[in-house]
C-alpha cells in the first residue's frame, strides 16, 4: 500500500481537530468551575453584608434603649404622674436607612410591686429586617429621687 499524501494530511487534520476539541472542553470545564466559585463567593458576601447590617441595627437598638431608660428615669423623677411616651424616628433623621419606634412606659407602684419603667424599641432595616428590644427596670421609691 502506497502512502498517499492526501491521506496523511487528512489523518493529521483529524488528530488536530481532536486535540482542539479536547482543549475546548477543558477550557469550558475550567470556566464552569471558576463561575461556580464566583457565585459561591458572592453568596457568602451577601450573607456577611446582611450580618453586618443586623449587627449595626442591634447596636442602634441598644443605644435607643439606654437613651429611653435615662429619659424615663429623669421624667419619672420630675413628673410623678408620667405614664408613657412614644418617639418615631425616621430613617433620614437617624442618618441611615433604619426607622425606629421607641415606647417608654412608666408603671406606678402598687402594694406588692415597686414602680417600674419599660422600654420597647422596634427598628425596621432597609431589607425589611426587624429588630425588637425590650427592657424593664425597677425604679427606687420617689423619696429617693427627691433627696
Amino acid at each position: 500500500m502506497k502512502c498517499n499524501p492526501e491521506n496523511f494530511r487528512f489523518h493529521q487534520q483529524r488528530r488536530a481537530n481532536r486535540r482542539t476539541g479536547t482543549v475546548f472542553v477543558a477550557v469550558l470545564v475550567c470556566l464552569a468551575a471558576a463561575g461556580a466559585i464566583f457565585v459561591a463567593m458572592l453568596s457568602d458576601l451577601r450573607v456577611y453584608h446582611r450580618q453586618a447590617n443586623g449587627l449595626i441595627e442591634t447596636v442602634q437598638a441598644r443605644w435607643l434603649v439606654e437613651s429611653a431608660i435615662q429619659r424615663g428615669v429623669a421624667r419619672t423623677a420630675a413628673e410623678t404622674d408620667f405614664a408613657s411616651e412614644t418617639w418615631q424616628i425616621a430613617a433620614a433623621e437617624a442618618g441611615g436607612s433604619t426607622a425606629a419606634t421607641v415606647r417608654l412606659e412608666a408603671r406606678p407602684s402598687q402594694e406588692s410591686t415597686p414602680r417600674s419603667l419599660r422600654v420597647i424599641v422596634e427598628l425596621t432595616g432597609k431589607h425589611g429586617r426587624r429588630v425588637k428590644r425590650t427592657m424593664q427596670i425597677r425604679l427606687p421609691p420617689l423619696e429617693d429621687f427627691k433627696s
